[in-house]
């Protein structure tokens, strides 16, 4: 009878101890293993330490996104954030041809779900309307209310349009900011635009109606 075969490495079925290295089967492309090999040469890390390296501050630098979120926009802002931009890209995937990272976001109708998904969400946790708006029906007013109701309507018609005026404008900005990457009016401008990619060529244009 043929004597059982030896096979080098960790037995199978041992848990492996704190530190140990173990087998991660991992493809990467062409670029990405250049890319590896140059930063390996220059640390003067192995390839497979290298990577190890790089996964494990990708992982750290994860962990910290909402402490820098919440230091940039403050914590209930940085909430919002993380939660719309979640269900966003649920949503985004879930209605693209291709759900694979980010190519969502160049299919229209993929897209269009995920800034209705975000809407829906932003609109539930809106603060309530103030209760100073609320008035009583016209059946329990006097004329002379009723006058004061309608002129006292007709100046906030007039406020309201001159807020939208005034947020449109302040849209406008933020876009030209980013566009131009003009870091004097926002220093993180050029690391936006670089994020969005081609996206930011989509800013310059009129938004569907």
């Amino acid at each position: 009878m043929a004597a059982a075969t030896k096979h080098g490495g960790r037995p199978r079925g041992r848990k492996p101890k704190a530190g140990e290295r173990v087998h991660l089967g991992i493809r990467v492309t062409p670029e990405m293993k250049s890319r590896i090999e140059q930063a390996a040469a220059t640390s003067g890390r192995s390839q497979s330490q290298e990577a190890e390296f790089r996964l494990e501050r990708s992982l750290e630098q994860e962990g910290s996104l909402p402490e820098l979120l919440e230091l940039t926009f403050g914590r209930q802002l940085a909430g919002i954030l993380m939660f719309v931009g979640a269900a966003m890209k649920t949503e985004g995937q879930h209605a693209a041809k291709y759900p694979f990272g980010e190519q969502w976001l160049s299919e229209p109708r993929a897209f269009e779900q995920a800034v209705k998904t975000a809407n829906e969400l932003l609109l539930r946790m809106a603060p309530p309307s103030d209760p100073q708006l609320a008035t009583a029906g016209p059946e329990e007013l006097t004329q002379g209310e009723q006058q004061l109701l309608k002129y006292a309507q007709e100046q906030r018609d007039v406020a309201d349009k001159e807020r939208e005026e005034e947020r449109l404008a302040r849209v406008e900005q933020a876009v030209q900011i980013v566009s131009s990457g003009d870091e004097s009016k926002w220093p993180q401008a050029s690391t936006a635009r670089a994020f969005l990619g081609p996206i930011a060529k989509r800013l310059s244009k009129e938004p569907r109606s």
